[in-house]
């Protein structure tokens, strides 16, 4: 386990590992010998600042994680619903407004 998420850790550089699900409960049983894994055959700018943890939140975390990240990033849904400042006239368009309606937006 540790081997593959130190390949990993190479390839997209996370800030954190949380690993849930039946896997957390070994706990340290598991962690110490992913941590050494990682600090062996990861990049050392990759586990550098790397934070490994097990889940706290329950099975249902890893979904209602997604959700979020999705309504937070997607170009089409953040910022949804508008704000009562949408409709100032005074107010900048956002990055979402430009990714959106495309660049031309001042």
């Amino acid at each position: 386990i540790g081997r593959v998420l130190a390949a990993a850790c190479n390839v997209v550089n996370p800030e954190a590992i949380v690993v849930g699900g039946e896997l957390a409960a070994a706990g340290d049983q598991l962690l110490r010998p992913v941590r050494a894994a990682i600090k062996e055959f990861a990049h050392r700018q990759v586990r550098r600042r790397l934070l490994i943890h097990t889940a706290t939140l329950g099975q249902e975390a890893a979904p209602r994680g997604g959700i979020a990240l999705v309504l937070r990033r997607s170009a089409l849904l953040a910022g949804y619903p508008p704000t009562a400042d949408a409709d100032d006239e005074t107010s900048q368009p956002t990055e979402t407004d430009r990714a959106i309606h495309g660049r031309r937006l001042r």
